[in-house]
């Protein structure tokens, strides 16, 4: 039985650098999140992979810093990540995939989980490798920088991020008030910088939100950091209740540059993406998926994406907000 009663970061193996790690695995008989307590990663990873052979009550909140690592070049396969479900009804059950993700979870699917799936049928949970912008199955992208009609929006080359297997995506830095320097692209879950300034020597766009952030151009703000918009796999032996959070959201892009021509606002970075699966009674949150965060139940699950950059003064020379970043993905299902 474990209960965890202060904020808790689990140790990412093989970190490198501050965004990017193996997978984290935990396995209890157990597991109870006191109120008030946040459960998340020390480092940027590949997911959070948690196993329950028990009751598992949520009263505080769970977190997952994305990991940036490129999931192709990873090893992640094409067809994305795969975790098969046994239910009492369903498709026959293919096995399960997941490298990519480090050094332990890919022997456990191979080892543990696919060895009981001889003449079982249910589902297959499945996270694209990288995102398609078609809101199923992956991870959200990022938000673009603000546009609008009547509003300049200058340099506006640049891209925003795709989510990946591995987290959310970046938003796009904000463009510089009329004309004047690019933004750049984020990479991956990363925000792009901001429009360094825009004609007149003003009006900076604001970062996009991301992990890393991006920093904002002149007089502008840098993007937030996304700290939670990572990717978690939550199987529960037992009963799932509590009245905390799964919070996966995206983080909210940079203010815009203020001056005689105002740059726009960075994009939101996308939010995660969480799997559950449940054996008892799952009073915590609703069963089903979707692009869109889940509070019918006891509990919270969040995968919003992050809130878009402030403008400021709008008038000829720019001031649009930017673009918040799209949601991620959630499903629940009951397990046999």
């Amino acid at each position: 039985m474990a209960t965890i009663s202060s904020n808790t970061n689990y140790t990412v193996a093989n970190k490198s650098g501050a965004y990017d790690g193996d997978m984290v695995v935990k396995q209890y008989t157990t597991l109870t999140i006191n109120s008030g307590v946040t459960l998340s990663t020390d480092n940027g990873c590949k997911g959070l992979l948690i196993y329950v052979q028990g009751d598992c009550v949520i009263n505080g909140t769970i977190n997952v810093k994305p990991g940036q690592a490129d999931p192709s070049g990873a090893g992640v396969p094409a067809g994305g990540l795969t975790y098969p479900i046994i239910q009492s009804s369903g498709s026959a059950l293919s096995s399960g995939n997941f490298s990519g993700t480090g050094s332990t979870a890919p022997g456990v699917i191979s080892t543990y989980v696919n060895a009981t799936l001889s003449g079982k049928v249910g589902t297959l949970f499945a996270l694209n490798q990288t995102g398609s912008n078609d809101n199923t199955d992956e991870t959200g992208p990022g938000g673009f920088p603000g546009f609008a009609s009547g509003c300049c929006f200058g340099q506006g080359n640049g891209s925003r991020q795709n989510g990946t297997a591995f987290g959310g995506g970046g938003g796009m830095g904000g463009s510089c008030g009329c004309h004047g320097s690019n933004p750049s692209n984020g990479t991956r879950t990363g925000g792009g910088t901001g429009g360094a300034y825009g004609c007149h020597g003003q009006g900076g766009g604001g970062g996009g939100a991301g992990y890393p952030n991006g920093s904002g151009g002149q007089n502008a703000s840098a993007g937030s950091s996304s700290t939670k918009n990572g990717v978690l796999w939550l199987i529960v032996g037992g009963n799932l209740s509590g009245t905390g959070s799964i919070d996966l959201r995206g983080a909210q892009g940079g203010t815009a540059g203020s001056g005689g021509y105002s740059g726009s606002g960075g994009g939101g970075s996308g939010g995660g993406a969480c799997f559950i699966a449940v054996k008892g009674t799952n009073t915590f949150c609703a069963t089903g998926s979707g692009s869109s965060s889940d509070t019918s139940g006891t509990g919270n699950v969040y995968v919003d994406g992050g809130a878009a950059g402030s403008g400021t003064s709008a008038n000829s020379g720019g001031g649009c907000q930017g673009v918040t970043g799209e949601a991620g993905w959630r499903q629940v299902v009951a397990m046999a």
